[in-house]
């Protein structure tokens, strides 16, 4: 079912890159009504826009200056770290790797990166695509039985579609839980507090705590 879920998503972010208006695609799940979940069955919603958002500007910017200097993806070497350190693993298959990010922002934030770089995710291979897919599945699995199945988001994040030169970006999702709430620390200075440590995160979505 996941796999057939990301061939549709697939599929529109193709159709959307012909669209000389379309800068960028934003492909997002919401879960819960903290979150935006307006109807209480699964849904996910695509939308198309004529800018590219900051956020992703920044993100893309940061990548590009770290490819400058380092000629290599940033996020392969998070992969790599990642895989050498082995304690923020949640899961992994042949095609993709899941993770809690060193600098989390919130407790029990996953990423999932494919293993192979690839900017674009509509030029994704298929097996690339679905075992992406698959292990996605089985975090959303494993928040809901080890960390009663909160309210969430996931996005993907892709490569811009105004046929800009995007090499050293490597699509990948994230996965934000609502476990704890901003306060006026986090509204007042833009410093967020995780009050989960990014390892022990890992380790329970593993259920090894």
């Amino acid at each position: 079912m996941a796999a057939k879920l990301f061939d549709v998503f697939q599929e529109r972010h193709r159709v959307m890159a012909k669209d000389s208006c379309s800068a960028y695609v934003s492909t997002f799940f919401n879960w819960g009504s903290s979150v935006g979940g307006s109807i209480w069955h699964p849904h996910y919603q695509i939308l198309t826009l004529p800018i590219i958002p900051p956020h992703i500007v920044r993100s893309l910017a940061g990548s590009k200056a770290y490819f400058k200097k380092n000629h290599r993806c940033v996020r392969c070497d998070i992969i790599c770290e990642e895989r050498r350190h082995k304690h923020r693993i949640v899961a992994e298959n042949k095609f993709a790797i899941a993770f809690t990010p060193y600098a989390s922002k919130n407790p029990f934030e996953v990423s999932i990166f494919p293993k192979k770089h690839i900017a674009a995710f509509g030029e994704t291979p298929s097996n690339i695509l679905h075992g992406t897919a698959a292990l996605l599945q089985l975090v959303l699995r494993q928040m809901k039985t080890r960390v009663n199945d909160p309210d969430l988001n996931f996005f993907i994040h892709g490569a811009p579609l105004d046929h800009g030169k995007y090499s050293y970006h490597h699509w990948h999702i994230e996965i934000v839980p609502r476990i704890s709430l901003f306060g006026g620390f986090e509204y007042s200075t833009e410093i967020d507090i995780n009050v989960v440590d990014p390892d022990s995160a890992a380790a329970i979505l593993r259920g090894k705590k």
